[in-house]
């Protein structure tokens, strides 16, 4: 565990707010009431480094860690249509299970496609699906001691669920997909979740250029003024999307700085024409916040057609995480 980005040959790196993380999971636990709390730690906590994350979870009292790696055993498929056993399989699984001696059945569960989506039915669709499925269970002498259905999307949108635990990963993280909700309906409340992780690189090299030079690989950037422009030690290998080349922004010295060129493996450009001061050595923030302006996750992945969590996944392994209390 680094404590401080002075230390860093390469002076890119992702601090995650402790802090943060530890006020997220106390909002997520006063939402979940009296259901037991299994935090997420995927895919290296989401990208934000499982084992620093999971110490912390577990100094605040989480219940359970959710992995993604263990067999899936128990799960019912509803309608994700991803993994566990269809509910036309559900019978002939717990005939085969009551033939197995030294298994215990401790839980089911399963996934919500569209817990955002408060206007489509496929939610009441899956509860309906699990809902049967449990109504067969004491048929074959099992009672499960956890049932499980909410995500974060669920946790937020309902509370109807019949469930003693719930699944949280991005709130934690402080994501969450926007909630659909019908017209005339209310937004859903929810406590103010906070994004933990900004990412962050320095400024390396500064070059002044005239009007018309060609930045980058394939010339993919023309100056149309003489500009300054940083160099700046991070790129595709480190999780900064080639989709970004060209329409990303990144802030230095508290101002917007565009991405100009193709983002290449190791390297970006920004043009700091704009931004008075700018020498070697500033600080550059790729995901956060700087005075008054802040570049987030879900902006990042909007501009790329997909979702934050990906873009927080994507921040590579060579990228160290500093974990600030």
């Amino acid at each position: 565990m680094l404590h401080s980005p002075d230390k860093l040959l390469r002076p890119t790196w992702a601090e995650i707010s402790l802090a943060a993380l530890r006020r997220n999971y106390q909002h997520v636990r006063s939402l979940a009431g009296r259901r037991k709390v299994m935090a997420v730690v995927k895919a290296d906590a989401y990208g934000h480094g499982a084992v620093s994350v999971a110490k912390c979870l577990a100094q605040c009292g989480v219940d359970w860690f959710g992995v993604a790696t263990v067999e899936e055993a128990l799960k019912v498929d509803t309608g994700m249509g991803r993994l566990g056993l269809p509910p036309d399989r559900l019978e002939s699984f717990l005939e085969r299970y009551q033939e197995l001696e030294g298994l215990q059945l401790k839980g089911v569960f399963t996934h919500l496609a569209s817990a955002e989506d408060l206007v489509a039915c496929q939610t009441d669709e899956q509860l309906a699906r699990f809902q049967a499925g449990l109504k067969r269970l004491p048929w074959f002498d099992v009672d499960p001691e956890w049932v499980h259905v909410s995500n974060s999307a669920a946790l937020l949108a309902r509370h109807d669920f019949p469930e003693n635990l719930v699944r949280i990963g991005a709130l934690l993280y402080g994501y969450c997909l926007p909630l659909m909700c019908p017209p005339g309906r209310e937004r859903v409340g929810a406590p103010e979740f906070e994004p933990i992780l900004t990412f962050k690189s320095r400024v390396v090299y500064l070059k002044d250029v005239p009007s018309g030079t060609p930045l980058s690989y394939s010339a993919a950037f023309h100056t149309r003024r003489p500009s300054r422009i940083a160099t700046v030690p991070v790129g595709y290998a480190d999780g900064l999307s080639r989709g970004l080349s060209n329409r990303g922004r990144a802030l230095v010295n508290g101002q917007c700085a565009r991405i100009v060129g193709n983002i290449s493996m190791d390297l970006t450009l920004l043009d700091v024409t704009d931004i008075p001061g700018v020498v070697v050595g500033d600080e550059v923030v790729l995901i956060g916040q700087s005075d008054h302006c802040s570049i987030t996750a879900s902006e990042i992945a909007e501009l790329l057609g997909t979702v934050p969590y990906e873009v927080t996944c994507s921040i590579g392994k060579r990228v160290p995480r500093i974990y600030l209390e």
